[in-house]
């Protein structure tokens, strides 16, 4: 095992045209989804989904992984020209705004919340795996926004970031 850990890579294979064509196609989707879904009435957060047939339509709950996903939609739909950087920071700004409020637990948000009034589901939990995904989201789009000159912005994500309290999950 460790002679064939210490063999080099295999050189990565380059995406065809096609596969590149794609790709990109479903990062189009994905940012749609949140750019479409993430609204006033909303609060801005993600909804969980969105039931076309049955035509239920939009579940209005979010968790921490979606919020952490829309994040890193929103900093790669601009990093690939879907969508420019004045809609990126005022859509991280508005969700932003929405997080800061939200209900936590030793800084973490709870598993579920209601999309129109804040409130966490009942019975309301924190949830390790949510958690660690929210923070990769923040970490992403953090990274992302001091790249793009958004200190402001970054360091409001930071914040939500330091204020998580591993130690008890």
């Amino acid at each position: 095992a460790a002679f064939a850990l210490a063999l080099p890579a295999k050189k990565e294979k380059e995406p065809t045209a096609q596969e590149r064509s794609y790709l990109l196609g479903c990062a189009k989707d994905i940012w749609s989804y949140f750019d479409t879904f993430c609204t006033e009435q909303d609060n801005y957060l993600p909804p969980d989904n969105f039931q076309e047939q049955p035509p239920v339509g939009i579940a209005h709950r979010t968790s921490p992984t979606n919020i952490g996903l829309a994040l890193c939609s929103a900093m790669c739909a601009q990093e690939l020209g879907i969508t420019d950087l004045t809609r990126v920071v005022s859509f991280i700004a508005s969700m932003l705004g929405t997080m800061e409020k939200l209900q936590r637990y030793s800084g973490h948000f709870c598993n579920w919340y209601d999309t129109r009034t804040l409130a966490p589901l009942s019975p309301p939990y924190i949830s390790t795996v949510d958690s660690g995904n929210m923070y990769a989201g923040l970490l992403c789009a953090a990274n992302a926004l001091d790249a793009w000159g958004e200190a402001e912005l970054s360091s409001r994500l930071r914040a939500i970031m330091a204020g998580m309290d591993f130690s008890p999950l």
